[in-house]
């Protein structure tokens, strides 16, 4: 199969500018090569596509996005509250820096659902979408939440005051072991290293075999916090607005089940509107393209060359 770069899986760093600070990116290819946008999962960062990105084709120029407050991206001002629509902007940020007026968008977990917002409200931009294990849920009742939504203030506002103070400085084993605690122990350790790699740094001397966390702790509340109830309305109405083609590869074993209201709502509407759509399964988890990566990258090969004249040796 023709990859990205053969055996020498080399990528480059690049930096977004935004007004508060910048994004920071892995691109993989040749920037001549047709664009494609890599969103990660909630949490993770840029580093999640390692093990597909050299399995892609070989004219596949794929810029892999740390969003804000993840990775090595700067962290939202003091008060700043995390949400899906930021990493909408991010996507748009992104786009406008590296002067694409199309892509496509590869996109796991919360970065599938920011994919099809941003692809809703900006639709001539978005040629294709590859969504991997996605999350969808039904639109989540007030009343369920009311009682735990002052425990959720109290928590951001102290989240709010512990990014203002040192980090927490960990052995790199305790980071490992935070990292797959954090995703409940179904993520291999080689996975979670991958991710650890662009997810920590090294504490300043005397402390320098240390490392920390470099998200913005914030991050965490994310989908807790009110604004995130109203996404899922959001995006049933998006769908309405989708026009590519679309596929999906979720994971057999994963712990994020979309749920057959997620199913019957919107694929339902994207079967009406997208110009394609195809869901295939694999034999994995959630992060698969980290657990299966040879699998998921098969299929998305076929994708990504849908009408496109390729040599293949696969």
């Amino acid at each position: 199969m023709d990859s990205i770069h053969g055996d020498k899986r080399t990528w480059q760093e690049l930096r977004i500018p935004v007004p508060y600070g910048h994004l920071a990116a892995k691109a993989w290819g040749a920037p001549s090569g047709r664009p494609v946008l890599g969103l990660h999962g909630w949490l993770d960062n840029a580093n999640t596509f390692d093990k597909i990105a050299p399995m892609l084709p070989a004219d596949i120029y794929l810029v892999c996005l740390d969003f804000s407050g993840h990775g090595r991206s700067s962290h939202l001002g003091p008060g700043a509250i995390y949400s899906r629509m930021v990493f909408i902007m991010d996507v748009k940020y992104a786009v406008e820096h590296l002067g694409w007026k199309t892509c496509s968008i590869l996109a796991h977990s919360l970065g599938a659902m920011v994919a099809i917002g941003f692809t809703g409200i900006f639709p001539w931009k978005v040629e294709q979408l590859a969504l991997l294990d996605i999350i969808y849920h039904p639109p989540i009742n007030f009343e369920q939440h009311w009682d735990n939504l002052s425990h959720l203030i109290e928590t951001f506002q102290q989240l709010d005051r512990r990014e203002l103070s040192q980090p927490l400085y960990l052995s790199k084993k305790d980071a490992l072991s935070r990292a797959m605690d954090g995703h409940q122990n179904l993520l291999s350790e080689d996975s979670a290293r991958i991710l650890l790699e662009r997810g920590t740094a090294t504490a300043p001397a005397p402390q320098n075999e240390l490392v920390y966390f470099t998200r913005d702790h914030r991050v965490r509340l994310e989908n807790l916090l009110p604004h995130a109830f109203h996404f899922q309305e959001f995006i049933e109405y998006v769908t309405t607005k989708l026009n590519v083609d679309t596929l999906f590869i979720l994971g057999e074993t994963s712990y994020i089940k979309v749920t057959e209201y997620g199913k019957q709502q919107a694929l339902r509407t994207m079967y009406m509107n997208c110009r394609s759509v195809k869901i295939v399964t694999v034999d994995s988890g959630h992060h698969l393209h980290l657990e299966s990566p040879e699998e998921v990258a098969k299929h998305l090969y076929k994708f990504f060359n849908k009408g496109v004249a390729v040599t293949s040796r696969l």
